[in-house]
């Protein structure tokens, strides 16, 4: 189902494995900072700065929640969102 996602906010997931009873994804890389790096480098960010960093986040959120049946994103933080340059 992962790999069938198309959106610009999401990595694509091309493939997946099982290895030692736990299940691995191949996903595209993405360039760029994580959002915990940032906020390390830069402390704390301003509301207007945090909304333009998320907005991305927000459209993936909400393409996720309109599929069918929806798709629950249940690791969404800071080191696993990434800032392209």
């Amino acid at each position: 189902m992962l790999a069938q996602l198309r959106h610009p906010n999401l990595p694509r997931v091309t493939d997946y494995f099982l290895e030692g009873g736990r299940q691995y994804f191949v996903m595209e890389f993405i360039e760029g900072e994580d959002l915990d790096e940032i906020v390390f480098r830069k402390g704390q960010l301003s509301w207007q700065e945090t909304e333009k960093l998320l907005q991305g986040v927000f459209e993936a959120v909400a393409y996720l929640h309109r599929q069918t049946p929806p798709i629950i994103h249940r690791d969404i933080k800071p080191s696993n969102i990434k800032i392209t340059p």
